[in-house]
């Protein structure tokens, strides 16, 4: 694998797998975060539909962290595993 190849796989791999990681570990603070927003533009709703907007974006961030995570881990692992199984 050339040099310029390998690079732009350990660089893809690392902005995915930490982008991933932040997201994981924001996930809930994000997802109360924008369900806060949503209530203050609509001004008032009852608690269940309130709760499960939170829910539904704290589980989207934490269903994105783990596709970006395991696609950077895969990427990194790729590079690595071409770069050093080379013929020996």
């Amino acid at each position: 694998m050339k040099t310029s190849v390998f690079a732009a796989f350990l660089t893809v791999g690392t902005v995915f797998s930490v982008t991933g990681l932040i997201f994981l570990f924001s996930g809930p603070a994000f997802g109360s975060s924008m369900a806060n927003d949503w209530l203050q533009q609509r001004g008032s709703a009852e608690t269940e539909k309130f709760l499960a907007r939170v829910q539904h974006h704290t589980f989207s961030f934490l269903i994105a962290g783990g596709i970006f995570t395991v696609a950077g881990l895969a990427s990194l692992l790729t590079a690595s595993w071409k770069r050093f199984s080379g013929p020996g």
